[in-house]
């Protein structure tokens, strides 16, 4: 029933405990039915008789205010302040955020509504919001290894040299943030970037490097450089200095990035070779041994 049939059902039927009610909806149409209240709860619509108070509620249709609300200039002022104004006037308002390199951070650049015009309660109102500076991520391809953590002012570059098997030295391998992209204070304003050292070399690390000193070399020359290469160790018999390295499976050349080195750590446990000295020099015999010196 719209309120017309009902009112004319209370009528007819005496109910004259069931009463009326209309309230503002914005979605149901005037006079239709939005929702019945009966105060006894064992009591159903079904078995609803005269002496059971009820309430059935009808919508007036949507609630129109007068356009009597005067719009501010809000150009430049703080986000607060139009915030306010549209909390205490029940202003239906949204935000849009830019970067802007005039207009202060949390400041107002535009409104969708001009200053001095009139609106009414409810009615929907747009604001763009300043983000403050905004910071254009370049092309780090444009850039060297070298020179990439001094490309953007303001933002910082955190710019690493990795090992790849194809890439040569110096290409571009990756950038957290894709070229073009605005970044304001609200984002993170650090960015990776990758270049490629082209492929790994070993070194001959015989005679000139001792065991100590292994794990730092292959943790800073590789891994730490995206290069997955490791070592394992073999003691052998040597009249080298005992843990000095004197055998490599790989050495002098470029390796995979991917490869475990075998490595020989002298004993030193066969003692020093002789020393042999030039017949010129003096002190020597024909065999060129040591003389004892006299006494």
């Amino acid at each position: 029933m719209n309120k017309q049939q009902a009112e004319q059902w209370i009528k007819e039927h005496k109910a004259e405990n069931l009463s009326l009610i209309e309230e503002f909806s914005d979605i149901v149409e005037k006079d239709r039915p939005l929702r019945t209240e009966i105060a006894n709860a064992e009591v159903t619509p079904e078995n609803y008789q005269r002496k059971d108070a009820a309430k059935v509620y009808y919508s007036k249709g949507k609630q129109t205010y007068q356009k009597d609300i005067k719009v501010p200039d809000f150009q430049r002022k703080p986000r607060s302040e139009v915030e306010s104004w549209a909390k205490n006037n029940e202003i239906d308002l949204t935000y849009e955020e830019k970067t802007s390199n005039e207009i202060p951070a949390d400041s107002i650049m535009e409104q969708s509504i001009p200053k001095d015009e009139k609106i009414a309660k409810k009615d929907k109102m747009n604001v763009t919001v300043s983000l403050g500076k905004g910071y254009i991520v370049p092309n780090f391809a444009d850039y060297s290894l070298e020179d990439a953590g001094t490309a953007l002012e303001g933002v910082q570059v955190q710019a690493k040299g990795i090992y790849t098997e194809n890439l040569p030295y110096g290409q571009l391998v990756s950038q957290s943030v894709e070229a073009g992209k605005v970044l304001s204070a609200k984002d993170n304003l650090t960015i990776k970037v990758l270049y490629s050292l082209g492929r790994p070399y070993m070194k001959d690390l015989r005679g000139t490097m001792v065991e100590g000193g292994l794990q730092k070399y292959f943790h800073e020359e590789f891994q730490s450089k995206g290069a997955n290469i490791n070592y394992v160790i073999r003691r052998v018999d040597s009249d080298q200095p005992k843990g000095t390295v004197v055998g490599m499976s790989h050495f002098s050349d470029y390796v995979p990035l991917n490869l475990t080195v075998s490595i020989n750590i002298s004993l030193g446990n066969l003692g020093s070779a002789p020393t042999s000295f030039p017949n010129n020099t003096g002190g020597g015999d024909s065999e060129g041994n040591q003389e004892k010196p006299s006494e």
